[in-house]
């Protein structure tokens, strides 16, 4: 999520399966923008002032991890969090950036009707019950009643990514917790997110900036203590 406001807001987070909830929050003090980002950045971001619940683009996602996994301390720690903070609005201002020319054409999203956003629902449930192997993306169609094609345009309009890029982000996600969960080997977690462990292991690293077996020892040393 996304926004710029000068005034006090509430928000409210509903979360679409069980399990711990991790977030990483990143502000910018409306005196400290000019001196951040200039007076470029500031009206860059006042041009786009309305909030924005968007999906985390997996580079974002993958900064956040590292912020969580880093094992600095003191003063090196805090020089990282900045460092990788930073990264973080980078990344968030660079969206904005891509959007800005487009902003005088309504969101696509608003051109599905009830029914198709229940459809594109249905599928996003289906994929996440069969990240292993998903079913292609034509016969994730016909089962809930829409063609290859409006399935594809509304998923990625509704849900931000295109449909493999949501299956190897959720299944990321989901062998993350499986290793911090410390529940099954670092193989068993990769077959049962349709890897080969070597290639997944290259893939977390990148991801998470931690190697998994890096992360399982970590989490074992935190439940000893």
């Amino acid at each position: 999520m996304a926004f710029y406001t000068s005034e006090a807001i509430q928000v409210q987070h509903r979360a679409l399966k069980d399990g711990n909830l991790s977030a990483v929050f990143v502000r910018i003090p409306d005196a400290s923008i000019d001196d951040l980002l200039g007076e470029d950045g500031r009206r860059l971001l006042e041009s786009d002032h309305s909030c924005r619940s968007d999906p985390c683009p997996g580079v974002i996602s993958a900064i956040a991890w590292q912020m969580r996994a880093s094992t600095l301390t003191g003063i090196a720690r805090r020089c990282f969090l900045v460092a990788k903070a930073l990264e973080c609005v980078s990344q968030s201002i660079q969206q904005t950036q891509n959007r800005c020319p487009l902003r005088s054409i309504a969101p696509r999203a608003y051109a599905w009707s009830a029914r198709d956003i229940e459809r594109f629902y249905e599928a996003r449930a289906i994929l996440l019950d069969a990240l292993a192997s998903p079913p292609p993306v034509a016969e994730l169609a016909r089962s809930v009643g829409v063609n290859a094609r409006k399935l594809s345009d509304g998923f990625r309009d509704l849900f931000g990514e295109p449909i493999y890029a949501f299956v190897k982000n959720r299944r990321f996600e989901e062998a993350k917790r499986m290793i911090e969960a410390g529940e099954h080997s670092i193989g068993h977690v990769a077959r049962t997110m349709g890897y080969q462990q070597q290639h997944f292991s290259t893939e977390f690293r990148h991801r998470y900036g931690v190697a998994p077996k890096s992360l399982r020892a970590k989490q074992s040393r935190h439940t000893e203590d």
